[in-house]
């Protein structure tokens, strides 16, 4: 599904994303995290990903075993569906740099040229 979205890129509309947001709180929700330094609003690749948010919700929805469904993206932005926003937030409310291109999954799947299964936390 993504090579597919992403080889018609050009001929997409952006699709809309959304921050973590505590009021969505143990709600499947898509939202977006990125790394340090990193504007998520310059993204190139985000408004394409995006457009599966709703394959990845419901295959999170449907299943009993799959919690959560990441897609990390090689400008260290990343589209995530799972039901914990708070574990995104500091303090303050304010999002959390989460370092993407440095989690197993991302490794995982950069290192194989593709998808990766990571049987974890998500860590």
């Amino acid at each position: 599904m993504a090579q597919s979205i992403f080889e018609k890129r050009d001929s997409l509309s952006p699709a809309p994303y959304y921050l973590p947001d505590a009021a969505y709180e143990g709600t499947l929700r898509a939202h977006v995290l990125c790394e340090e330094g990193v504007d998520y609003t310059q993204s190139e690749l985000l408004p394409v990903a995006a457009h599966m948010t709703e394959a990845l919700t419901a295959m999170c929805a449907h299943s009993d075993v799959v919690g959560g469904c990441f897609i990390g993206l090689s400008d260290g932005t990343h589209i995530g569906v799972d039901g914990h926003e708070l574990n995104k937030l500091d303090e303050n409310g304010d999002v959390i740099p989460f370092p993407v291109r440095e989690r197993p999954w991302y490794v995982g799947a950069a290192d194989r040229y593709g998808r990766y299964i990571f049987h974890g936390h998500g860590t």
